[in-house]
């Protein structure tokens, strides 16, 4: 099952693991690493993990990026840290990510590289949406610099940027040119999604994950819905019907302001949103009747499990960017009451290591 790498910096470069595998394997070998880390840790063995989906596109699916920054005797390098290592590997185009992210970071490193030398760059992060016209990009620098000139001429010339959030380290004041959101299209729905609120970046493959999560929530007509770590409402928004009751939480501010204005421009008419931890939720509402749960990579750990169990919800709907902590915290919520309805692992960053995994948890 070894294969040619199809980018040239593959073996230097830290951001993809596993382009020497066949596509098939790595989905074969992502389904077996949910299992035995369920297997390990929960000490489950009788669950059934359905096999990986895939991506619909297995290239060119990455609508948002972060590039660190360096000045070198070459000059500045922009990319991906190399692996093991924090030496920044030099990326002219990269092939995992979208057309629209390497237009705009060819068009933004040149510009200052030959208009703007004084200005160093440390870190350059692009949004741009796939499903919609629209993108932002944030930029941090070394020192403090007016970014008034530079930021005029990127938004009259890179189509379809919406606005700059500049970030210079000495003073930690962000400072906006432009809009600070853009919008993507995920079915039929549209999204508000603010520079710095959280979203995923396979737009392709979110269609499906959104409609895996609703077919798990099986959403009835007088159902209140906690939506935990629910950043802009993707998850809740998508599967839930206009007139549902249901209480999004999440820590980021621009998160919640971004969820509420999707809620009231999709016209959904029982939704609140909360800059608060999940668990703060079970002393707000006492009862839910689903769940929706998509913490970090750190998992839930057991306050947060014990607290959202105390909602005794008929069901929860997990999902989880790390197998790991995902086998740890269900291994807790099986002490408190919940077992295993159904396990799918869903490939949303190809040729990667990465894995994203959704499970229904049903109320014994």
């Amino acid at each position: 099952e070894r294969v040619t790498p199809f980018c040239p910096l593959a073996s230097r470069c830290g951001g993809c693991q596993w382009q020497a595998v066949s596509y098939s394997e790595q989905l074969r070998w992502k389904q077996a690493i949910v299992e035995e880390s369920l297997r390990r840790i929960s000490g489950i063995d009788d669950a059934e993990i359905e096999p990986c989906l895939p991506s619909p596109i297995d290239r060119g699916y990455r609508t948002s990026v972060r590039y660190p920054a360096a000045v070198t005797g070459k000059g500045v390098v922009f990319g991906y840290y190399g692996r093991r290592s924090h030496n920044i590997i030099d990326i002219d185009n990269c092939p995992v990510a979208c057309d629209r992210i390497n237009s705009i970071a060819s068009n933004v490193i040149e510009l200052f590289a030959e208009h703007y030398p004084g200005i160093h760059i440390r870190e350059l992060s692009i949004h741009a949406s796939q499903n919609h016209p629209s993108s932002v990009i944030g930029i941090t620098t070394f020192e403090n610099s007016d970014l008034t000139a530079p930021a005029k001429r990127m938004l009259e010339s890179i189509p379809g940027l919406a606005g700059i959030r500049y970030l210079p380290s000495p003073s930690h004041h962000v400072r906006n040119y432009g809009k600070s959101y853009r919008y993507e299209r995920i079915g039929e729905k549209r999204f508000r999604i603010s520079e710095r609120s959280f979203f995923q970046v396979n737009a392709a493959q979110t269609e499906k994950l959104t409609g895996l999560v609703s077919e798990m929530l099986d959403i009835e007509s007088s159902d209140i819905i906690v939506d935990g770590y629910g950043g802009v409402g993707l998850f809740s928004l998508s599967a839930a019907p206009l007139d549902t009751s249901i209480h999004l939480y999440d820590l980021s501010r621009t998160a919640v302001k971004d969820s509420l204005y999707n809620a009231r421009e999709m016209g959904f008419t029982a939704f609140t949103a909360h800059e608060k931890d999940t668990h703060a939720a079970v002393h707000t509402i006492g009862h839910a009747d689903l769940l929706i749960l998509d913490p970090p990579r750190q998992g839930l750990g057991r306050e947060t499990v014990e607290a959202a169990s105390v909602f005794g919800a008929r069901a929860i709907v997990y999902v989880s960017c790390n197998p790991t902590t995902l086998a740890r915290d269900i291994k807790m919520f099986s002490e408190t009451g919940y077992s295993i309805e159904r396990v799918v692992p869903i490939d949303m960053f190809p040729h990667t290591f990465h894995i994203e995994t959704v499970v229904k948890l049903r109320r014994m």
